[in-house]
């Protein structure tokens, strides 16, 4: 059988190799849901459902697919990170890369990843003007991929994570960055359960720093900010539908467990769910036409917003964002 998926849009497997990690950052997403004390591996009868699956996906599809390992920090596992790259290049035709908090980066680890089939690595950076406690420090991070990021192994800047009151500092952040390793920043905006809403300032805050950004980096530099909320100006997804797969330590998807065909099915019923129609009824507005579809955490409530004030928040930020995506660029 063979699906017909567009084969413009791009689909991300991340794999889920452990829920173990080295750092103790207190806005983490994967921490919010997982129990630090009760972290475990990936098993590996799990690994190789996943890895035939993703071959069965890779086979049967034209779309543009990649594999890449998250959690915790696969830097955890050591050797056996790479000896798991090797066996996924190996089964699926596949060249995996990790995201990392970048602990346990060095001379020998980067030469050992240079011999494996892993492609490169994003390396979460911190604020520098804002730092969590319990992450690296920024410096550190942009010393490390300055001494050891090459054609090789490219170690690249990951996601950096900004509170509300540090939306007036993205054009600082986005300098400082660059300055030290050649590349921007990822921005991206804390948008799960630690979620607040932006007050008017913030908001005015954000448009005159991102239209800063993009003034003075665009279009020599790719930009890749906020893409949770505008995916249509990001870099990385060239303005072509992209899809994010978790295959997580509960097999949510029960791969393995069913035949290839029903696996399949279901990971593109959870991508009607992980991206659900907006349906604005707002059709007079300028971004109508691109925020059909959004990330399912913009419709998850916490302790300080309900479902419908995060959607009215959601709608705030991508008139906020885009239109200082497209007033900087026209005024080039």
């Amino acid at each position: 059988m063979y699906y017909h998926l567009n084969k413009e849009e791009t689909n991300h497997f991340s794999i889920i190799l452990t829920s173990k990690c080295n750092l103790n950052c207190s806005y983490c997403h994967f921490f919010s849901k997982h129990d630090r004390a009760n972290a475990l591996d990936l098993p590996e009868n799990l690994l190789d459902d996943y890895l035939n699956f993703i071959k069965y996906f890779n086979e049967h599809t034209i779309s543009k697919n990649s594999v890449r390992f998250s959690g915790g920090d696969p830097i955890i596992l050591g050797d056996k990170l790479f000896e798991i790259a090797d066996k996924t290049y190996k089964i699926t035709n596949l060249k995996p890369f990790i995201l990392t908090g970048g602990k346990g980066i060095n001379k020998d680890w980067i030469n050992k990843a240079r011999k494996s089939h892993l492609t490169h690595a994003y390396i979460s950076i911190e604020n520098p003007l804002n730092p969590d406690i319990g992450a690296m420090n920024p410096y550190q991070i942009l010393d490390l991929i300055n001494t050891y990021s090459s054609d090789e192994f490219k170690l690249l800047p990951g996601v950096t994570v900004v509170r509300n009151e540090d939306f007036k500092d993205i054009f600082k952040i986005s300098n400082i960055i660059y300055d030290a390793i050649g590349y921007l920043p990822c921005i991206q905006e804390i948008n799960y359960l630690p979620y607040k809403s932006p007050t008017d300032q913030e908001l005015a805050d954000l448009y005159e720093n991102l239209y800063m950004v993009v003034k003075k980096y665009s279009p020599n530099n790719p930009i890749n900010m906020f893409s949770y909320i505008s995916p249509e100006f990001s870099s990385v997804n060239n303005q072509k539908p992209s899809y994010l797969y978790e295959l997580n330590l509960d097999n949510t998807h029960s791969i393995g467990k069913t035949s290839m065909d029903v696996a399949f099915k279901k990971i593109l019923k959870f991508r009607e769910l992980n991206y659900p129609k907006l349906n604005c009824k707002v059709t007079d507005c300028d971004w109508h036409d691109v925020c059909q579809n959004i990330k399912w955490l913009w419709k998850l409530s916490n302790t300080n917003v309900t479902s419908e004030e995060k959607l009215k928040d959601y709608c705030r930020f991508k008139k906020t964002i885009n239109s200082a995506f497209y007033d900087a660029l026209i005024n080039q």
